[in-house]
């Protein structure tokens, strides 16, 4: 027997690994501006809440529930804005008060895949703006460079329903 189907919305994303963490990087231009229709398309993405995110790209607790997002940057020290957010698998709830250095590490290659700095030869110098959601108004810029390495992105779609987001 087969299942209702349920109208979807494509979202692309890059499925990476920084340091010790994993998850999905959006571009911000991929997502809604308004910060409560964002977390709502983050939390069903991650598969929240539903506790085990079986239906999502989430890890099933809160600490490998990670995502970021990269956009151009609205701080004129920076190259990027990094967006970091932990989705809590039971209650579907979206935390972009912290920031997690482990993500932070992909930043860099993906904005350079997505276009957003060029690419040098061997190492890309960017500026992140780190922060950028946060309630009380503070930014921090890190600055760094990024060595080209012969790892591959994984990039794709995710899907998540219309209900959610239909815009």
């Amino acid at each position: 027997m087969r299942g209702l189907a349920v109208p979807q919305r494509a979202i692309p994303c890059v499925l990476m690994r920084g340091g010790t963490s994993r998850g999905p990087f959006f571009a911000a231009e991929d997502l809604p501006s308004d910060p409560e229709l964002r977390d709502a398309v983050l939390a069903a993405v991650m598969g929240s809440p539903t506790g085990r995110q079986i239906d999502g790209l989430g890890g099933g607790t809160t600490v490998t529930s990670k995502v970021a997002v990269v956009g151009p940057s609205s701080h004129p020290d920076a190259d990027v804005d990094y967006l970091f957010a932990q989705v809590d698998p039971v209650w579907g709830t979206v935390d972009t008060k912290p920031t997690c250095g482990n993500m932070l590490v992909g930043v860099g290659p993906f904005a350079i895949e997505h276009g957003l700095v060029p690419a040098g030869d061997p190492t890309t110098s960017l500026a992140v703006s780190l922060g950028v959601d946060r309630r009380d108004g503070a930014v921090g810029i890190l600055s760094g460079g990024v060595t080209r390495t012969a790892r591959k992105l994984m990039s794709g779609t995710v899907h998540v329903p219309a209900a959610v987001w239909s815009g």
